[in-house]
C-alpha cells in the first residue's frame, strides 16, 4: 500500500499550516487596528469641535489644536518655525514631529469655494482625548492576545508536525535494534510514511540477504566437512594399514593399490579446497587468461578420474573437438574437474558422455539400474560448489534431468 504522506508533504503542510496562521491572524490584527484608527480620529475630531464650540477664540501657540486661516502669515508661529516652507500642493497632508513636548505638527492646504485655506493641527498627550487613550490602551492589549494567540497556535504546529515525524523515526529505531533472527522473518511494520517504509525495507532485505548468505556458508561448511571426512578417513586408514604390513612383513614394499587409494583420496581433497580458495577470491577479474586448447585439457582431467569408474558396468563417451579459448587454466580445470567427477562418482550402471562443441562442455550421465532415483543422479557438494564458482566468473553453467539423464551444459563466454 502505497502512502500519500512523506516527510516532504508533512514539512510543507506544517509550514502551510504556519503562514495561514500568521496571516489569518495579522489580518485580524490590522482589521482591528484600522477600526481603532477610525475610532480614535473620530473621538479626536469630535474632541476638537467641541472645544471650538466651547472656547472658539482660544488660538495660540501654547494650547491650539486646530488653527484654521486664509494666509500663511496668520498660522501659530510653532507651525511656521517647523515647516520653513509654504505648502505648495492643494490637499496633501504635511507632517512633523516636535520632540520636546512630544507632539505631532499636521498642516493642510486646501481649496475651498475658490478660495485657498490653511489648516494646521497638533497631537499631543496634552490635548489628546481620553477616548483616544483608552483605545491605544485596548489596541495594545488586542495586540498582545492576537500576538499570544498566534505564537501559542504556531507552537501547536510546530510541535505536533515534530511530534508527528519523529515517533516513526523513533519506532523504526527501536525496531532495528531489536532485530534478529528469531523475528527477522515477520512482516515490515508501517512507519506512516514512505521514505522510512522504503528505508526499513531496505534494512530488512539486507539483514535477509546477510542471513541468508550466511545458511548458505554454514550450510556449505557443513557438507565440506561431511565429504572431506571420507578422504581423510581413507587416507588415515590406507596409512595405518601400511605401516602394520611393513610392520609385518619387515620389509619396504606396500601393496600398490594401498597407496593408489591414498592417492585418489588426496586428490579429492585437493580438487575440493582448490575449489574453496577460489571461491573465496574477491575479484574474478583479475584472474589471469591465457590460451588453452580445451580438448587437451579436458583429456587430461578426464585420465587421473577414470578410477571412479572402475568395477562399474559404465561406458564413457568421449567426443572433444579441437577448440582454443583464452581462459584461467585452474579456474577451467576446478570446473571441469568437477562436473567429471560428480558424472563419474554418481552413475553406477550406465553410460557417461563428454563432448565439446565450439563454446560448450556438455557432460551426461544415464544410470541404467533400476535401483537409483533419476534425482540423485550427479547432485553432489562439487557441483553445488562448481555452480557457484561459474556464477562468480560469468559462465553459464545449466543443468538438466530428463527420463533418467542427467545433463550439464557449461558454455563459456
Amino acid at each position: 500500500m502505497t502512502h500519500f504522506l512523506t516527510l516532504k508533504r508533512s514539512v510543507i503542510l506544517a509550514f502551510v499550516f504556519v503562514i495561514i496562521t500568521l496571516v489569518v491572524g495579522y489580518t485580524f490584527l490590522a482589521r482591528a487596528y484600522f477600526i481603532a484608527g477610525m475610532d480614535n480620529i473620530v473621538a479626536s475630531n469630535m474632541s476638537q469641535a467641541a472645544h471650538n464650540l466651547i472656547e472658539p477664540e482660544i488660538v495660540n501657540d501654547a494650547q491650539h489644536a486646530v488653527a484654521v486661516t486664509r494666509s500663511w502669515d496668520e498660522q501659530p508661529a510653532t507651525v511656521r518655525s517647523e515647516f520653513l516652507e509654504v505648502p505648495d500642493q492643494t490637499n496633501k497632508l504635511y507632517k512633523a514631529r516636535r520632540n520636546m513636548d512630544r507632539s505631532i505638527l499636521f498642516v493642510l492646504k486646501q481649496e475651498i469655494a475658490g478660495d485657498i485655506w490653511f489648516v494646521s493641527s497638533r497631537s499631543s498627550p496634552a490635548n489628546m482625548s481620553r477616548l483616544v487613550g483608552t483605545n491605544v490602551r485596548h489596541s495594545m492589549y488586542a495586540l498582545l492576545y492576537i500576538a499570544l494567540g498566534i505564537a501559542f497556535i504556531v507552537g501547536c504546529i510546530v510541535w505536533w508536525s515534530l511530534r508527528r515525524i519523529s515517533n516513526p523515526i523513533a519506532n523504526m529505531n527501536q525496531w532495528a535494534k531489536g532485530l534478529n533472527e528469531s523475528n527477522l522473518n515477520k512482516p515490515v511494520p508501517d512507519f506512516v510514511f514512505q521514505e522510512l517504509n522504503g528505508f526499513a525495507a531496505l534494512v530488512h532485505q539486507s539483514l535477509c540477504s546477510a542471513k541468508s548468505g550466511i545458511e548458505r556458508e554454514e550450510q556449505l561448511l557443513r557438507q565440506t566437512s561431511h565429504e572431506l571426512r571420507t578422504p581423510i578417513s581413507v587416507i588415515r586408514n590406507n596409512v595405518e594399514l601400511a605401516r602394520k604390513i611393513q610392520s609385518k612383513e619387515n620389509s619396504g614394499n606396500v601393496d600398490k593399490s594401498i597407496l593408489d587409494r591414498i592417492d585418489r583420496a588426496s586428490l579429492t581433497m585437493k580438487q575440493m579446497t582448490d575449489t574453496l580458495l577460489w571461491l573465496n577470491k574477491d575479484d574474478a577479474h583479475m584472474i589471469n587468461r591465457q590460451p588453452l586448447r580445451l580438448d587437451s585439457v579436458i583429456g587430461d582431467i578426464i585420465e587421473p578420474l577414470q578410477y571412479l569408474l572402475q568395477e562399474k558396468e559404465v561406458h564413457l563417451n568421449v567426443s572433444l573437438d579441437p577448440v582454443t579459448l583464452s581462459l584461467p587454466e585452474t579456474a577451467f580445470r576446478i570446473v571441469i574437474g568437477n562436473l567429471v567427477r560428480n558424472a563419474f562418482q554418481h552413475t553406477q550402471q550406465g553410460d557417461v558422455t563428454i563432448s565439446l562443441i565450439d563454446r560448450s562442455v556438455v557432460i551426461s550421465n544415464r544410470e541404467s539400474a533400476t535401483d537409483e532415483s533419476p534425482t540423485d543422479l550427479g547432485f553432489g557438494l562439487g557441483l553445488k560448489l562448481t555452480e557457484q564458482l561459474v556464477q562468480k566468473l560469468g559462465w553459464s553453467c545449466v543443468t538438466d534431468v530428463q527420463s533418467g539423464v542427467y545433463r550439464v551444459v557449461l558454455t563459456l563466454p
